[in-house]
């Protein structure tokens, strides 16, 4: 992908970035996925809308997040290494319908480490420990379903009628996922996944309110379920 990472230590590309990190060739502690998403939300508004190079960043930055999550927290013996998940040569060409799956389920299988024991790796925080509490889990199918949606979403935004000029982002992630939360736990019977999208939005507004889905389905927050008209719902886990 064109876009370049611009950060204090390293400046590149985010694929290169990703392998570096993976490989502790830099420290996890001090790559901000979130100033990372705030540099590609400012590229984007600059371009065409470009629905493979967003899906190429959702999928890197979800891997970042990831690799992040497997160096910072305490490892447990049973845990698979995503080394060889992450480069297999379909990553490498660029990102496929299958990619997008296989990462997902990778993400529905990570969702058993429910809350963060620690931040930091050193942190000297006092340890808290956190009582596991069972999450029903979303299947390969219905994120799949999700993937799918979220994609008719972008076309549906891929071709705008007159050229418009961005205006500077309001909102951070946290804020998008406590807003999201706060509408599907008043909607119990499920939120439609279509109607958390403003026809209006632009499309940097769509990246993040999906990487805010995702993070809510990382945390056992929020299930997909769909309904017998197919339509892809999103319920309080």
């Amino acid at each position: 992908m064109k876009y370049q990472v611009q950060l204090e230590i390293y400046k590149g590309p985010l694929e290169l970035l990703l392998k570096r990190v993976t490989r502790e060739e830099l420290p996890a502690e001090q790559i901000s996925v979130s100033a990372i998403i705030d540099q590609f939300v400012e590229y984007l508004s600059g371009i065409a809308i470009d629905i493979e190079e967003g899906s190429r960043f959702l999928y890197l930055a979800a891997a970042l997040l990831a690799v992040k999550a497997r160096l910072l927290l305490p490892c447990h013996g049973d845990e698979e290494k995503e080394e060889d998940y992450l480069w297999d040569e379909d990553h490498e060409g660029g990102l496929s319908e299958s990619a997008i799956n296989e990462y997902l389920v990778f993400r529905e299988a990570a969702a058993s480490l429910e809350k963060r024991a620690k931040k930091w790796r050193m942190s000297h925080r006092r340890p808290v420990v956190r009582e596991r509490v069972p999450v029903e889990r979303c299947s390969g199918d219905d994120l799949t379903r999700l993937v799918k949606a979220f994609q008719g979403v972008l076309q549906r935004i891929s071709s705008p009628l007159e050229p418009y000029v961005v205006e500077g982002i309001t909102f951070n992630i946290d804020e998008v996922m406590e807003q999201l939360f706060t509408r599907i736990q008043t909607n119990p019977d499920g939120l439609s996944f279509k109607d958390i999208f403003n026809k209006t939005s632009g499309k940097e507004v769509v990246i993040i309110t999906f990487l805010a889905v995702l993070e809510l389905i990382y945390q056992g927050k929020v299930s997909v379920r769909q309904d017998v008209a197919e339509e892809v719902l999103l319920i309080p886990g």
